[in-house]
């Protein structure tokens, strides 16, 4: 990122803010879309119906909304991250990198986990390779449309007892 950015809490309650954050949505979903070549049955539309216990976080430069992510607190220490989108006039700039890595930095004893596209290539690599996660799962209705469950441990060196076998049973037990 060459210029300064600015990421905020962003409120959701705003028609204003709802509706830059949707068309941003639409957008980078179309565009993976058409870049991808496949239909995902899970479509933007899903994206926006995310629950209101979710807090949202964009990135922001010359006031402009150019990257959005969302997460929710599931159990104590345990986030979902349901959407990080980017406009995509601004793909591959670092802002998914900033984003992400903003979570982890506000919540360094927190793990984390998220579901991937497997044909989103740039999301995979961003999670895999840049910040480590790890594959918790595959699922998906056909080949197309395969989904990837990661999970990032905390950050924090005291909590390196936490494995994935403690995320799976987290996850039962919500």
């Amino acid at each position: 990122m060459n210029e300064s950015s600015l990421i905020r809490l962003i409120d959701t309650n705003r028609r204003e803010e709802k509706k830059r954050i949707e068309d941003l949505i639409r957008e980078s979903f179309a565009h993976n879309s058409m870049t991808l070549s496949y239909q995902s049955t899970y479509s933007y539309q899903s994206m926006l119906a995310l629950p209101t216990s979710s807090i949202s976080w964009g990135i922001y430069r010359r006031q402009q909304l150019q990257g959005v992510i969302f997460c929710e607190q599931i159990a104590p220490r345990l986030i979902y991250i349901p959407l990080l989108a980017v406009q995509p006039s601004y793909f591959r700039q670092g802002l998914g990198y900033a984003l992400f890595n903003f979570l982890l930095k506000r919540f360094p004893t927190s793990q984390f986990y998220g579901d991937v596209a497997q044909r989103n290539v740039a999301a995979m690599s961003l999670y895999t390779q840049q910040f480590n996660c790890q594959v918790l799962a595959t699922w998906g209705n056909t080949s197309s449309d395969q989904m990837t469950t990661l999970w990032h441990p905390p950050r924090v060196k005291e909590l390196s007892w936490i494995t994935t076998s403690t995320v799976h049973q987290t996850l039962a037990a919500s």
